[in-house]
């Protein structure tokens, strides 16, 4: 699942009280349920979960991973403040589109469902879904 928002909240995740930090690196244990903020990746963000989460990636400034187990599947939600992009089918590496959302739909390597509007902290955005196909070079990369 990618999420792209398309402004910042207003207010810290710090302001929130009650938030733990998100760990900086990945654990073998699963995130305990209740609040969490991010503390290197910018803007912050705060966020809830419940059983079943874990923090998969290390965070960053640019980029933080979750990953959920639900069953025999283990799904992600990815933040990323995407800066460069690689031009399909080459190794060119190109400034971001300002439509993101519509550049993963049409990348040759990538299946989309239909974006969703969502909100998040009250900034608007779009939720999709994306399967990777085998053997897809890089897409993006947070600089």
């Amino acid at each position: 699942m990618i999420l792209a928002l398309t402004g910042c909240g207003s207010g810290s995740a710090q302001e929130e009280g009650k938030a733990r930090s998100l760990p900086l690196y990945p654990t073998e244990k699963p995130l305990r349920p209740g609040e969490y903020h991010s503390v290197k990746f910018k803007p912050p963000l705060s966020f809830k979960v419940g059983k079943g989460w874990s923090n998969t990636a290390n965070q960053l400034s640019e980029f933080m991973q979750l990953g959920y187990e639900g069953g025999t599947e283990f799904n992600y939600l990815t933040f990323a403040n995407v800066k460069e992009v690689f031009k399909p089918g080459t190794l060119e590496v190109v400034d971001a589109p300002k439509d993101l959302v519509g550049w993963l739909q049409h990348y040759p390597y990538l299946k989309t469902s239909k974006p969703q509007p969502v909100m998040v902290g009250g900034v608007k955005g779009e939720q999709l879904d994306v399967l990777v196909e085998d053997g897809i070079p890089p897409l993006a990369r947070t600089r």
